[in-house]
């Protein structure tokens, strides 16, 4: 009579990451997730085979594995747990967040170089010279696409929190730089993330805005404050790009602090990805429009009377033709 296997076999099987993927239809490869997850299968497999299983080609003992204490749970992880899915350190480790000249900073758009129109604060492209945008500065860290677009799907419908984080931390970097480049005092810098009702918050399993932002928090040293809140609406993902704005109108509400936040004040919102921009550009307008209502109370750290909104996501979608652009490049 053979053995019963044991009811709770330790130490359980670790994923293989480099073992190939199994293919789920042509030029498509599963991505390793958390296998408890819910996950929609149509959003993940919209790339490349060979692009995505290159996320998962990083040398495990790179110089980018953590030390100290963290390499204690590095290796608890991958030896004892098992890990379903790569971390940021090892998916990024061939990629780089844009620098300021990459993209517009008053729309997010890519732009080529010489582009820009750096004779305007900030400097304008050609698409957004006429326009005026419900934020003063824009931060991005790149397209919405590749590694990047699938780390994002990832936080949010794989409820991936420390990926989440270690992409705020980035993002995080680069509103620092923004700030010590226009010689902003960090005292007057807030982050205010994209608010979730209640009712996405239960039915996701995760606040993504929040969890990007306190990642940002983390590399910055920017405070947070939640001064919107938001009504129940249809997912604008649900929705074609013509209804998106006027779903969003009127969807955000300041809360009672936003009158206590200083004249001199640079209030930073963040979301995850940008792509009619109808939710930034709604949310933005309802902030300013309440900010019209507060009193102008003299502040010990004041030096300029205006406040500045500004806006950071982690991706922006691409313009069509944009991705192809880049691949025949």
């Amino acid at each position: 009579m053979p053995a019963k296997p044991p009811k709770f076999p330790w130490p359980p099987n670790p994923t293989d990451l480099t073992a190939p993927a199994e293919k789920l239809s042509e030029g498509a490869v599963h991505l390793l997730t958390h296998s408890a997850d819910n996950l929609d299968l149509d959003v993940l497999t919209d790339e490349p085979s060979d692009e995505i299983a290159g996320d998962f080609d990083e040398d495990l003992a790179s110089p980018s594995t953590p030390h100290g204490a963290s390499r204690f749970f590095h290796a608890l992880e991958l030896q004892f747990l098992g890990r379903t899915s790569a971390p940021w350190h090892i998916r990024a480790a061939h990629w780089h967040p844009d620098e300021p000249g990459n993209y517009c900073p008053r729309c997010g758009i890519t732009c080529r170089p010489f582009e820009l129109d750096t004779l305007t604060d900030p400097a304008s492209c050609v698409r957004c010279r006429d326009k005026r945008p419900a934020w003063d500065r824009f931060i991005r860290l790149g397209s919405y696409q590749g590694v990047l677009a699938r780390s994002i799907r990832e936080l949010k419908f794989s409820r991936f929190r420390a990926l989440g984080e270690s992409i705020g931390r980035v993002l995080g970097e680069s509103i620092r730089k923004e700030v010590e480049l226009r010689e902003i005092h960090p005292r007057r810098v807030i982050l205010i993330p994209m608010p979730m009702t209640p009712w996405r918050r239960l039915a996701r399993g995760i606040d993504h805005s929040l969890v990007l932002t306190r990642g940002t928090r983390r590399s910055s040293g920017f405070p947070i404050q939640k001064l919107l809140a938001r009504r129940h609406r249809p997912s604008q993902v649900s929705l074609p790009v013509s209804e998106r704005r006027r779903n969003v109108s009127g969807a955000f509400f300041c809360r009672r602090s936003v009158l206590r936040i200083p004249p001199d004040a640079v209030l930073v919102v963040v979301d995850d990805v940008r792509t009619t921009g109808a939710t930034m550009t709604e949310a933005c307008r309802t902030l300013r429009a309440a900010l019209k209502q507060r009193s102008t109370t003299p502040n010990s750290i004041q030096t300029d009377s205006r406040t500045q909104i500004w806006a950071a996501t982690a991706g922006v979608a691409p313009l069509p033709g944009e991705g192809e652009a880049e691949k025949q490049g």
